[in-house]
């Protein structure tokens, strides 16, 4: 556990590995670190907007749906990719634990994001129509996404 910027700074360089060879979603080592370096981190800078605004979460956001695009469409995942869909969802809870005045409207953009929440309301709509994913362990993993949205839509209030 390092002070706020040095986790910024890590999460900088983790990126930067991303873009060097635009295959992070493979490389389980590189997932691990980003997600230690989050989960790991002092809880209080969860409440800060400066960390949560950090492009990192953006990034696990975006990669989240992506995964959960293409588990709807019956997409084998790797390992490495069952791990990031588990454990992004996790994430999101821990934010939603800090929600604050001050971070309320960074999370809301993050988490209340226009693609994720149709993409959750396709999966809904596939679980009324005919139970598909019912009987799928992956749909553990979806429970901190909704927690966390349900937390926000709470605070809205």
């Amino acid at each position: 556990m390092g002070s706020m910027e040095q986790i910024k700074q890590s999460f900088d360089s983790i990126l930067s590995k991303f873009d060097e060879n635009n295959n992070l979603s493979s490389d389980i080592t590189s997932i691990k670190e980003i997600f230690q370096s989050i989960l790991y981190s002092n809880e209080k800078y969860f409440a800060e907007p400066d960390f949560i605004h950090h492009c990192v979460f953006i990034f696990l956001r975006d990669w989240y749906l992506n995964l959960l695009e293409q588990w709807r469409h019956s997409v084998q995942l790797d390992n490495a990719s069952c791990y990031a869909f588990e454990t992004i969802p996790n994430l999101f809870i821990k934010m939603s634990n800090h929600i604050s005045d001050k971070n309320v409207s960074i999370l809301k953009q993050l988490i209340f994001h226009k693609s994720l929440l149709n993409e959750l309301n396709m999966f809904f709509e596939e679980i009324a129509s005919n139970g598909k994913y019912l009987q799928d362990p992956q749909i553990k993993s979806l429970d901190n996404i909704f927690r966390a949205i349900h937390r926000l839509e709470k605070r809205r209030r």
